[in-house]
């Protein structure tokens, strides 16, 4: 499968914002989520 897609929740900060970046700099396409919308 070379189409590789995650979900992050609680991506707006913290950890959750780390992993995001982790796994798009790996090629991954990153969905976000967050209870803070503009934040993410």
């Amino acid at each position: 499968m070379s189409n590789r897609v995650v979900l992050v929740t609680g991506a707006a900060r913290g950890l959750g914002a780390i992993i995001a970046r982790r796994f798009h700099a790996a090629g991954y396409n990153v969905a976000l989520g967050d209870v803070s919308f503009d934040a993410v």
